[in-house]
């Protein structure tokens, strides 16, 4: 598979939209598709263009609400992490309410929510689900202290009222990911041309440097890494020593 990374803009070395948090950065979602399209459209001979999919976390998975409703069809299939709230009215207290000066140009601009709540209905995906015709994936921990979990709720509801099929939400007592381990991307190897750290865990062009996480893991097995990790990291720190001691550090 293929990933590609859309920088939103004011996001890296995109274009800057100096109303973006005004307009409440509704111009991801034009990001994400035009950038979605532009994969479509392409040449790429290594692009499947009949299965894209989008997977967005946080801010991203707001973004990725409003792509579903906004350009139905355009991907595949979703997945959400943690993602922000569906209904606008959610993130703006959450995040923008205490922003005075970006409060009063959107009142202006539009009214609050108690003041124009036809608006804030209007540009709220959540009210949009009816749409929705693609597969979807919510992913979100009860721990999360970010976003709360009840967004990813209420979202699972709604999607399940406006007809989409097999929507399941489970609440369990941990965050994805806590039961994982991340093993590659700095693997230990015999050659410097194929992996980053000798048999020592030592950084080929950096002597000086060990790595003893799972990064260095060039593959995983069917259990808990963990004891492995730290036999590794005793064996690199013992090795580490004798090294210094001989003035080869």
């Amino acid at each position: 598979y293929v990933v590609l990374h859309t920088d939103y803009r004011n996001h890296a070395g995109s274009d800057k939209d100096p109303n973006s948090d005004i307009n409440f950065r509704l111009g991801y979602t034009e990001d994400v598709i035009n950038a979605a399209l532009s994969l479509k459209n392409s040449s790429f001979e290594f692009v499947d263009k009949n299965r894209i999919g989008l997977l967005g976390r946080s801010m991203g998975g707001g973004v990725a609400f409003n792509s579903m409703v906004v350009k139905p069809g355009l991907f595949d299939a979703y997945v959400v992490f943690a993602p922000t709230s569906s209904n606008v009215v959610d993130n703006f207290n959450r995040w923008t309410k205490m922003n005075f000066e970006i409060v009063d140009q959107i009142q202006k601009t539009y009214g609050l929510p108690d003041e124009n709540p036809e608006f804030w209905n209007a540009i709220s995906a959540i009210n949009y689900f009816d749409r929705v015709s693609e597969p979807v994936l919510i992913l979100h921990g009860t721990e999360d202290e970010s976003c709360d979990i009840q967004w990813s709720v209420n979202a699972a509801e709604m999607l399940e009222k406006a007809g989409v099929k097999n929507v399941n939400a489970h609440d369990g007592d941990g965050t994805p990911g806590r039961g994982i381990h991340e093993m590659g991307t700095a693997r230990m190897g015999k050659d410097p041309k194929t992996s980053v750290l000798n048999g020592n865990n030592q950084v080929w062009d950096a002597p000086n440097v060990f790595v003893t996480d799972g990064s260095f893991m060039a593959s995983s097995s069917c259990v808990n890494p963990s004891l492995t990790y730290m036999a590794f990291t005793a064996r690199a720190a013992d090795f580490a020593v004798k090294e210094l001691k001989k003035g080869n550090l």
